[in-house]
């Protein structure tokens, strides 16, 4: 299982191997452009540096745009 030590690289590969129904998945800052369909209840938290895991919404931006085409869905 992937941690804040051992992070996965994308927001999908976590959603899809590792996330559960009520989980909070800590996103790094950067973009993402993945195209998510999202099956379970978990809560997106951007806003973390990806070394110390420190969140802060204004210094560490987190972009989910989408521009891989499709549309995301929700549960």
């Amino acid at each position: 299982m992937r941690t804040s030590v051992a992070p996965c690289k994308t927001i999908l590969h976590t959603l899809n191997a590792r996330a559960s129904d009520g989980d909070t998945l800590r996103i790094a800052q950067g973009t993402y452009s993945e195209n998510l369909s999202i099956n379970v209840r978990v809560t997106l938290e951007g806003g973390y540096e990806a070394s110390g895991w420190t969140r802060d919404l204004g210094t560490y931006e987190t972009i989910r745009d989408g521009s891989a085409g499709a549309v995301m869905d929700l549960p």
